[in-house]
């Protein structure tokens, strides 16, 4: 039998997923803190407001190759353990991702409190989701000779 915040924390993901960023929120407490660490376009501490600039990072980097994949999620009455992994292909330089995290909620009267993401390997992540990545490389242009 599944503990009731295992499900609370499938249905976060399940919103998420689906843009749906009012769904997300419902499942929040008033004073919801995200923290992302590391080094790139992501990293902040976010509040409940601060979470649709999150997303909006997130998708213009991720793009529509995004998948969230849950591989276990363990939760009782305080506390919510989520591995997980992110794959997807950056939309600007064509290059894919698969990264594995830890997220640690702290949950409050069946809502969720707080989310500390916890990179497996940070400096893959802090390249996943890096503001500086180059384009991908084109094909050297033909040289035509007119001797």
């Amino acid at each position: 039998m599944t503990h009731p915040n295992e499900q609370l924390i499938r249905e976060l993901y399940a919103e998420f997923s689906k843009g749906n960023l009012d769904g997300v929120l419902a499942l929040c407490t008033p004073d919801m803190r995200f923290h992302f660490g590391g080094h790139n376009a992501l990293t902040g501490d976010y509040d409940r407001e601060g979470l649709a600039r999150f997303a909006m990072k997130f998708g213009q980097i991720a793009g529509p190759s995004l998948r969230i994949n849950l591989d276990a999620v363990l939760a009782n009455d305080e506390r919510g353990v989520v591995f997980l992994r992110d794959t997807f292909t950056r939309q600007d330089n064509g290059k894919s991702y698969d990264v594995r995290l830890l997220h640690v909620y702290r949950i409050e009267n069946g809502k969720l409190a707080s989310l500390e993401e916890v990179p497996f390997d940070p400096s893959a992540v802090d390249e996943a989701w890096s503001t500086s990545c180059a384009p991908a490389p084109h094909p050297p242009e033909p040289v035509h000779s007119i001797h």
